[in-house]
């Protein structure tokens, strides 16, 4: 009997009174190349990587074969073995002492390294030098990329002289398994390939190592069989299986659809949807932006030109990314009508929603029983159980995904399972949308997925109504880079605007809006907050609906007050992030049906909705008439796109033409003069001020506004974009606002240079340096002030309950981590207890108990600096944070 039999590499959970139940290493480690192998034989990956590599698929399938064979090498270290000591003394018949001071996947890697002879005939650092990337995707199978320490305690000292020869044995024999696995070849080939295509392999491995790590597919086997035995009749088989049912393979794609097919509500397709139709689509990784009116149908563009890409055998599936969780839910609506059109009519896609907040929950959940083994040592059990849990990882496995942006980011950011994203996005196209609407860091990481996305193959749209012209050659830069071309072309001025890049492609095709966006609004400027007040209650009174945009939380909350004394309840809407999951759901599904494309007369007259930036984005919503807070010119001309954004009769009935008055947006705003001081925007906007900072911008869009009061859609809006963002608008911005700006420059240049240092290099490859890995859970997709996820509960029989419907999903909002950064600590028995029963367990968030009062509810907190503060909810207005100052002696 081979000696490597003697080594455990699942455990089950011990149970008194049960039999000891485990799975050989080294047929756990079989199970996982099993995985790996059968699912490249249905993915398009194999193709990719035998044509970049110039190699024979069958040759290439015993080489990944034996790459995730050896992925745990590092559990033959004693420490490891030892982790279970009953286990130790069973196949050892002794004890051992040995400790577990280093994980068993960065022990492994260092083995790797140390033995390359096992592996190739070239010398040790020439082999390191072409594959070091693939060896630390192999041995980074938890996640993370591992570390080769200088300095470190020396591998043979962590492995006993049974375990040293044991390991060494067993690769050699899994490479006799394996006949093909050479990796010489390897050592001629472009450095730099390789490391590219070794983040789609730490994400294979990954997943394998997880879908192996399933009792479900694969059972504990303990009777010991040669190796190739096992392989044929137990691997390959229960592996063929587990990629069929766990459903990860690609679809067949349907054949080629319309516009008007894939939307029969679009009788006449736009210019812009009949130019997708009708343009030569290039060979070779795309880059499509689409610029045009909110209202004009991008993103049934987007989705329609996403299928001609999957029709044209580029592309498997699709992942949109939104700027927010409202958008993200409202897109997944619209998405989920018609998804199933992308493929063929026999198949059953998979549609996952991805968000911080979303659950949805796969049939094949299953509470894993492998042994945790230690406090600290991550399990492919427990991660798969967290895996089945996590729609944010999950999404980008599935045929189609919708979520916000920052799903995707986490892509190219240093954070555990990174790569498996990447894997997922891999022959996806990538959607954005509102591309204009997030701030320098994210923008930098955004180009960065580009780079990424375009070097590995990929496709993407990115959607705006509005894109400074130095942002879309940002963009279009970071695309063709990671397809090693230069961009040497300038962009054009004309909007609507259709762009192409593919390599040293570059087509910029104008098109023109739909009639009915082509429109005049006009903006009044209102100094006084009485006088919007009036405005608002003249309009509601003329049985108009309204819709006044703050843009903060506590400024939204402030006006609701001021408006609730005078409106009937029923007729006021408070919108904004701070509710509760379930509440900010049910209120985000009310101002749908109110004043969506499907709302009537009845359901729109007289009412007000007073809300925060949530809805200025992607949300379907047409009001007659619109309040904003003065904000940079792009989310103006954004939010006037919720201005009679559908054709309406006078009465506010779908009609064929629309009969409503000229749209009108009252901006509430500063005056505008010339010498203006420094406090111009802060000094009526405080809380605002610290949200946009660059108030010399603010400044000049207030000025364009109010010299032209009006503004026509689409002529103006290039013009618009350009006299705020233009190279030749500083020198407009008075002196005393030029501080300021200097400073928000500089804060956007400091953003995108911390993007730039935490993003990951695609030609670097899949390799630790000196950047953490931390959870994605931590991982800054945007710069920001910290936020804390609360999780909100009542008292019932002396218990805690979730506030929401018993679900503590619904119960959970974020907020900034200096209004609530942790419990108060007087309950603290009471949330240890509820949150063992979390499915999270209660990882990462602050649970608050409330108590319930005459106008809601109240519970204590502390704040960032551990502050008590008290908080208060009720469902029309949200969370509210009240702080005690250093005083504690207080009670609800």
């Amino acid at each position: 009997m081979k000696t490597y039999f003697k080594y455990w590499g699942k455990a089950a959970k011990d149970k008194a009174g049960e039999k000891m139940r485990y799975h050989l290493l080294a047929y756990h480690s079989l199970d996982v190349a099993a995985v790996a192998v059968e699912f490249l034989k249905v993915s398009p990956l194999l193709k990719y990587y035998c044509d970049t590599l110039a190699i024979k698929e069958d040759r290439f399938l015993d080489i990944i074969g034996f790459l995730c064979v050896i992925h745990d090498i590092g559990k033959f270290a004693e420490g490891f073995q030892n982790l279970r000591p009953d286990l130790y003394k069973f196949f050892n018949n002794k004890k051992s002492s040995a400790s577990y001071p280093e994980k068993h996947w960065s022990l492994g890697y260092r083995f790797l390294c140390e033995n390359t002879q096992m592996m190739s005939d070239a010398q040790k650092i020439s082999f390191l030098d072409a594959l070091d990337r693939w060896l630390a995707a192999s041995a980074g199978h938890h996640g993370r990329p591992p570390k080769n320490e200088m300095n470190a305690f020396p591998v043979n000292r962590r492995f006993s002289p049974d375990g040293m020869k044991d390991a060494l044995e067993f690769m050699k024999d899994v490479k006799c398994l394996f006949g093909q696995c050479d990796f010489d070849f390897f050592i001629e080939k472009d450095e730099n390939i390789l490391r590219t295509l070794s983040w789609n392999l730490a994400g294979l491995i990954v997943l394998a190592d997880w879908i192996g790590s399933n009792e479900a597919w694969f059972s504990y086997h303990q009777d010991i069989i040669p190796l190739g035995d096992y392989w044929q009749k137990y691997a390959l088989p229960s592996a063929r299986k587990a990629v069929r049912e766990s459903r990860i393979s690609p679809l067949p794609v349907a054949r080629y659809k319309t516009t008007k097919h894939l939307f029969p509500v679009i009788t006449i397709p736009t210019s812009l949807q009949s130019k997708v139709e009708e343009i030569k689509i290039p060979d070779g990784p795309k880059l499509f932006i689409i610029e045009d009116l909110t209202g004009s149908g991008k993103t049934e563009t987007a989705l329609a030109l996403a299928h001609r890409i999957m029709t044209s055998g580029d592309a498997d599936g699709i992942y949109f990314g939104l700027p927010t969780m409202a958008t993200a839910n409202a897109m997944y609506d619209r998405v989920e009508a018609v998804y199933k059109e992308f493929y063929a009519s026999d198949t059953d896609p998979s549609l996952i929603l991805a968000h911080s907040m979303s659950r949805q929950y796969l049939a094949l959940e299953k509470d894993s029983d492998e042994q945790d083994y230690a406090n600290d040592e991550e399990c492919a059990g427990q991660d798969l159980k967290g895996w089945l849990f996590d729609n944010r990882k999950k999404a980008f496995l599935a045929n189609v995904g919708v979520g916000t942006v920052d799903q995707a980011l986490l892509g190219v950011l240093p954070v555990r399972h990174q790569a498996l994203r990447l894997l997922g996005l891999y022959r996806k196209v990538l959607i954005v949308d509102e591309v204009h609407a997030y701030d320098s860091y994210t923008n930098k990481l955004l180009c960065n997925l580009l780079e990424f996305h375009a070097a590995r193959g990929g496709h993407a749209i990115l959607l705006s109504a509005t894109l400074p012209h130095a942002l879309r050659e940002d963009f279009i830069k970071a695309f063709v880079n990671g397809m090693q071309y230069d961009f040497s072309g300038n962009v054009r001025d004309e909007y609507p605007l259709l762009t192409m890049v593919s390599g040293d492609i570059f087509l910029e095709m104008p098109v023109s809006s739909p009639e009915h966006l082509h429109k005049k609004v006009t903006v009044p400027a209102v100094h006084d907050i009485k006088e919007i007040l009036t405005l608002i209650e003249s309009a509601l009174q003329k049985g108009k609906c309204v819709c006044w945009i703050r843009n903060t939380v506590q400024d939204a909350t402030e006006a609701w007050a001021l408006i609730s004394e005078k409106l009937e309840e029923d007729k006021l809407t408070l919108f904004h992030a701070r509710f509760a999951l379930g509440d900010r759901l049910s209120i985000e599904r009310s101002v749908v049906n109110n004043f969506g494309s499907k709302s009537s007369a009845q359901d729109r007259r007289g009412k007000l909705v007073v809300a925060t930036q949530v809805a200025e984005q992607s949300l379907d919503l047409d009001f007659d008439f619109m309040v904003s807070d003065l904000a940079p010119i792009d989310l103006i001309i954004q939010r006037a796109g919720r201005l009679c954004r559908h054709r309406r009769d006078a009465s506010g009935n779908r009609a064929e033409h629309e009969q409503r008055p000229l749209p009108e947006m009252a901006v509430f705003m500063p005056e505008v003069i010339e010498n203006a001081k420094r406090d111009w925007y802060s000094a009526l906007f405080p809380r605002a001020a610290k949200v946009y900072e660059h108030h010399g911008r603010l400044w000049l869009t207030a000025k364009w506004l109010t010299e032209r009061k009006a503004f026509r859609m689409p002529d103006d809006a290039r013009t618009m974009i350009e006299y705020v963002y233009g190279d030749e608008s500083q020198a407009k911005i008075p002196d005393a606002l030029q501080l300021q700006e200097n400073r928000a420059g500089g804060n956007d240049r400091a953003q995108a240079g911390v993007a730039q240092y935490n993003g990951l290099k695609v030609r670097n490859g899949y390799m630790a340096d000196m950047l953490s890995w931390p959870d994605d859970e931590n991982a800054p997709t945007r710069i920001g002030e910290p936020a804390t996820t609360v999780r909100l509960a009542l008292w019932k029989d002396g218990e805690l309950a979730p506030y929401f419907n018993n679900d503590w999903f619904l119960s959970q909002l974020t907020v900034y981590r200096s209004l609530i950064a942790a419990e108060d600590g007087q309950d603290q028995k009471a949330i240890a207890a509820v949150k063992v029963n979390m499915p999270d367990k209660g990882k990462y968030c602050v649970v608050v108990p409330l108590r319930e009062t005459e106008g809601g509810f109240e519970g204590l907190a502390r704040d960032g600096q551990s502050h008590k503060v008290k908080v208060y909810y009720d469902r029309a207005r949200g969370l509210r944070v009240e702080r005690q100052g250093d005083s504690d002696e207080f009670d609800l």
